[in-house]
């Protein structure tokens, strides 16, 4: 039976650390939404994290909060719909073991707390399986069965391959 978050943080970032880094770039090749993970193209460009289970600096789009714009609002490469103007600036944290974020996880995903999560190729987290590279982990279960895309509160952690 799915079961449907109820109360719900309303930011990206939950627990940092001093270290935690931010920057910002272009929203290049797809939309991206807070929670996702994402990569550095060529120049300023981000785009999400395209290797399923692979290694990755953990670089998480945030919220454009200064815009009013809230966790469920995507950041567009396209805005104009025709590729006439840049993607928009997105926000992004590098986070380091221990901080705790709000990832966005794939839809018809059913994570357990303590799961190990790792990328899902295209921006999302998902459940992480043998050999893949762990990134982050569950801090609570949540059953997507039958529904969209949500986040979950997850810390990272350092690297390492799923036995």
């Amino acid at each position: 039976m799915a079961v449907e978050p109820t109360v719900r943080p309303h930011t990206i970032e939950l627990k940092k650390s001093s270290g935690t880094r931010y920057d910002e770039g272009v929203a290049t090749v797809t939309d991206i939404m807070p929670g996702m993970l994402i990569e550095k193209a060529t120049g300023n460009d981000v785009i999400v994290h395209a290797t399923q289970g692979g290694a990755a600096e953990v670089m998480i789009a945030r919220e454009d909060a200064l815009q009013g714009k809230t966790i469920n609002q995507a950041y567009e490469y396209d805005p104009a719909g025709d590729a006439s103007e840049p993607g928009d600036i997105v926000g992004y944290g590098f986070y380091l073991p221990g901080d705790e974020v709000f990832a966005l996880i794939d839809a018809e995903a059913d994570i357990t707390e303590n799961d190990e999560l790792t990328s899902a190729g295209d921006g999302y987290f998902e459940a992480a399986g043998s050999a893949d590279k762990v990134l982050l982990k569950a801090l609570e279960t949540l059953d997507l069965t039958g529904l969209a895309a949500a986040h979950i509160r997850a810390r990272v952690v350092p690297q390492y391959v799923k036995a």
